[in-house]
C-alpha cells in the first residue's frame, strides 16, 4: 500500500517550561532505571532515546500506531470509534510478519466454534493457565478469553471476511487439561482466499495472514478515514510532564525513507506493535539463551519498538524466549560453535520439511553425549524448549580443548533409516530423487554412521549405539517408557502426523541430519498488563503507552505455543484491547 497520508502542519506547541524541562529529566531518569533493572539496552539503543515536546508537529492524530501486523486490529478499533488514526510502517507495504504467515489463528471461544457449543470457558481457562506455565497473570489470561473472540468478530466486520475452523488439534492435547481438537484454530475466509482457492490443511495451505491484514488496512483507511505512513520508521517517543509530575507519552518521532525526521502528535495514545527483534543481533546476544542467528520475521523487526519503550522506563518480559522451531544445520557450518559469527539470516526452510521428519517412525534424535533427550514427535515449539540445558566440561575432545559450559543438546543429531529417506515425497530428497545436501552423513550400517557423527567423545559414540538399540527394542513393542513418545493424540495421528511415530531404526542405509533450535519469531518485549498498558520498571503504568504482538512480552499468553496460530491470536486480542482502552482516553490537551 502506498503512502496515503497527507502531510499536515500541526499547531505550534508551547515551549518547554521549567516543569516540562524537569519532566524531560524525569523521563531520562526513568530510562536509566530501565537500563539498570530491565537489562542494559543494547549498543546503539541511544538512537531510540525519548525526546521532549517539539516546537511544531508534522502530523496530528488521536492514536498513533507503530507497525501494521496484528496491531492493525487496535488501529481499526480506535478508528471505528471515531478517532483519527495514523499507522507508521517501516516497510513499503503493510502486513509485517503477520502477512507472511498462513493466517490461521488460535482463538478459544471463537464465534464459529461457539455457534455449535464446541468450546467452554472453564476448559479454555484451564488450558491456557497450564500453557502459560506461570509466565502470565490471571488478569491477562481472563482478558484474552474475554476480548480475543470479540477481536476476531471485529476483524470479520472490518476486513469483510469470515472465519472457518481449521482441522488443527491443540498442541498439548492429552497433556494439559481443557485441550480441544479442531475447535480453536480458525482460518480467514474472504475475497482473496476465495480467489486463491483456499484450503485449510496443515502444510501447503493457501490461507494467508495477508488475507486479514490487506483488507483490514484498506478498511481502516476507506471505512474509517485512517491514514498510513509507509517507508517511515518510528524511532523515539515524545513525552511531557503532567501537573502531578508524571511523564506521559504524547507522540513519537519517525524517520522517512529520505532521512527526514517527522514529529507525530497523538492526543490520546501511542500503540507499539512493531514486531520483535529477530533482526537485531545485539539484542539477541544480550537477551536470548539459545543460539538464534535465523529468523522468520520480516526485516523491519529490529526491536525499535522495544527500545523506544525502554527509553521511557518500560520493563521487559519473556525476553529469553521465542516462538520456537527446529531446523537443520548446514554440514559446511561444522564444527558447531555456540554463537554463529555470521549475522542473522532469513530462514526459508519451511515447517513441512525438516520439522516434518522429526515425528517419523524409524528415527530419533541424539545429543552430543549419544542420548535421547525429548519426545521427538511433539510440536515444534516444544521441541525448541527441549533443547535447553548446559553442561560443564571440555568443549571438545580435540587436542587443546578447554573447560567451560556448552549446550548439552545443541547441536543434535537426527538419525533415521531408509524407510524415512525413501518414503514417497520424502523431504530428504530433491526433485531429482537425490539425497539433499543438508543430510550430513550416510552409511550402509548404523555403526559406520555413528563413527562419522561428531559426538563428544568415544564413550558418547558407544552410548549412542546402546541408546538406539534400546530405542529399537521399545519401538518394536510400540512403546517409549523413557520419553513417552507416541502417547498423545498429537504424537499419533495429529495434524500432519503419522498414524504411528514409533518403529525401529534398522533398514539401511542410515542417515544423519545435524539440527538445532531457532526462533521463528522472538517472544519477549515490553511488559504490559491486562489492558495492554506498558508497565515501567517500578511497576507503574506508563501513561498513554500501549503495546501488543511481539513488541510486547505477552506470549501465548505466557510460555508455550497453544496451537496452530498461537502467535496471531494473542496479537489480535491485545491489539484490540489496546485500541479499545486508548480510544476511551481523554485527549491530553
Amino acid at each position: 500500500m502506498e503512502n496515503v497520508m497527507k502531510t499536515e502542519q500541526g499547531q505550534t506547541a508551547a515551549g518547554l517550561t521549567r516543569r516540562g524541562f524537569l519532566g524531560a529529566l524525569g523521563v531520562a531518569a526513568a530510562a536509566a532505571a530501565g537500563a539498570s533493572l530491565a537489562g542494559c539496552a543494547p549498543q546503539g539503543a541511544t538512537a531510540n532515546a525519548a525526546v521532549g515536546v517539539p516546537e511544531s508537529w508534522d502530523y496530528e492524530c488521536d492514536v498513533a500506531v507503530v507497525g501494521s501486523g496484528t496491531v492493525l486490529t487496535g488501529a481499526g478499533k480506535a478508528a471505528a470509534e471515531g478517532d483519527r488514526v495514523i499507522i507508521i510502517e517501516a516497510a513499503d507495504k503493510t502486513g509485517g510478519t503477520t502477512a507472511t504467515s498462513n493466517g490461521q489463528t488460535w482463538m478459544p471461544l471463537n464465534s464459529t466454534a461457539m455457534a455449535d457449543n464446541l468450546d467452554d470457558r472453564d476448559d479454555a481457562l484451564a488450558y491456557i493457565t497450564a500453557t502459560a506455565a506461570g509466565k502470565s497473570t490471571p488478569e491477562i489470561l481472563e482478558a484474552f478469553l474475554t476480548y480475543g473472540p470479540e477481536a476476531i468478530d471485529f476483524l470479520a466486520e472490518t476486513a469483510d471476511l469470515s472465519w472457518e475452523i481449521s482441522p488443527r488439534i491443540d498442541y498439548h492435547y492429552d497433556v494439559f487439561p481443557g485441550a480441544k481438537d479442531q475447535v480453536r484454530t480458525i482460518a480467514p475466509v474472504g475475497k482473496q482466499s476465495t480467489e486463491a482457492g483456499q484450503m485449510t490443511g496443515a502444510f501447503g495451505t493457501t490461507s494467508s495472514g495477508a488475507f486479514v491484514t490487506d483488507p483490514l488496512a484498506n478498511g481502516i483507511v476507506e471505512k474509517y478515514g485512517g491514514e498510513i505512513l509507509t517507508n517511515t520508521t518510528a524511532k523515539r517517543l515524545i513525552t511531557r510532564t503532567t501537573d502531578d509530575g508524571t511523564a506521559e507519552v504524547i507522540g513519537l518521532q519517525a524517520e522517512t525513507k529520505n532521512g527526514k525526521t517527522v514529529s507525530i502528535k497523538a492526543s490520546k495514545a501511542v500503540i507499539l506493535g512493531a514486531g520483535g527483534f529477530g533482526w537485531n543481533d545485539d539484542m539477541k546476544r544480550q537477551y536470548m539463551e539459545i543460539p538464534a542467528n535465523r529468523t522468520m520475521e520480516v526485516a523491519t523487526c529490529k526491536g525499535e519498538g522495544i527500545l523506544m519503550g525502554q527509553a521511557v522506563g518500560a520493563d521487559l518480559d519473556l525476553m529469553s524466549y521465542a516462538w520456537g522451531q527446529v531446523v537443520c544445520v548446514d554440514p559446511a557450518d561444522m564444527p558447531y560453535h555456540e554463537w554463529c559469527d555470521a549475522p542473522t539470516e532469513y530462514n526459508d526452510f519451511g515447517l513441512g520439511t525438516f520439522y516434518g521428519l522429526m515425528c517419523k517412525a524409524g528415527s530419533c534424535v541424539l545429543n552430543k553425549f549419544g542420548r535421547r533427550f525429548m519426545d521427538e514427535a511433539v510440536d515444534y515449539d516444544s521441541l525448541w524448549h527441549g533443547f535447553w540445558g548446559r553442561d560443564l566440561g571440555l568443549s571438545g575432545d580435540e587436542e587443546g580443548a578447554t573447560y567451560g559450559t556448552s549446550w548439552t543438546n545443541i547441536p543434535a543429531f537426527y538419525i533415521c533409516d531408509s524407510t524415512v529417506a525413501d518414503a514417497e515425497n520424502s523431504t530428504m530428497r530433491d526433485a531429482n530423487g537425490d539425497v539433499c545436501s543438508w543430510v550430513a552423513y550416510q552409511a550402509d550400517t548404523l555403526e559406520a554412521l555413528l563413527d562419522q557423527i561428531p559426538f563428544r567423545d568415544a564413550y558418547a559414540r558407544e552410548t549412542a549405539l546402546k541408546t538406539i538399540q534400546s530405542y529399537n527394542e521399545y519401538a518394536a513393542q510400540g512403546v517409549d517408557p523413557e520419553l513417552h513418545r507416541g502417547e498423545t493424540k498429537w504424537d499419533q495421528g495429529g495434524t500432519s502426523r503419522p498414524e504411528s511415530c514409533l518403529a525401529p531404526i534398522e533398514a539401511g542405509p542410515f542417515y544423519c541430519v545435524i539440527c538445532e533450535p531457532y526462533p521463528m519469531c522472538t517472544k519477549g518485549g515490553l511488559k504490559v498488563n491486562e489492558k495492554a498498558e506498558v508497565i515501567s520498571v517500578t511497576g507503574e503504568v506508563i501513561p498513554r503507552l500501549y503495546a501488543s504482538g511481539n513488541n510486547a512480552g505477552i506470549g501465548g499468553p505466557g510460555l508455550f505455543y497453544n496451537g496452530a496460530g498461537g502467535t496471531l491470536g494473542p496479537g489480535f486480542a491485545f491489539s484490540y484491547i489496546a485500541g479499545m482502552n486508548a480510544t476511551a482516553l481523554s485527549p491530553w490537551e
